[in-house]
């Protein structure tokens, strides 16, 4: 959560350009963490009913 701060904090310095690149990147990045959560998620009940 803080390396997401950190990213809007810097990006926050640098020029319209590079702006564009770090909300790419942090939307890259929130997308790639909802779909290992979810796939975690799934895992998880699978082997859930699985066992029992």
């Amino acid at each position: 959560m803080s390396f997401l701060i950190a990213r809007l904090m810097a990006s926050a310095t640098t020029p319209p350009m590079t702006l564009s690149v770090a909300k790419a990147h942090l939307l890259a990045g929130i997308c790639l963490h909802v779909l290992l959560s979810t796939a975690f998620w799934i895992h998880i009940q699978v082997w859930w009913l699985q066992s029992c």
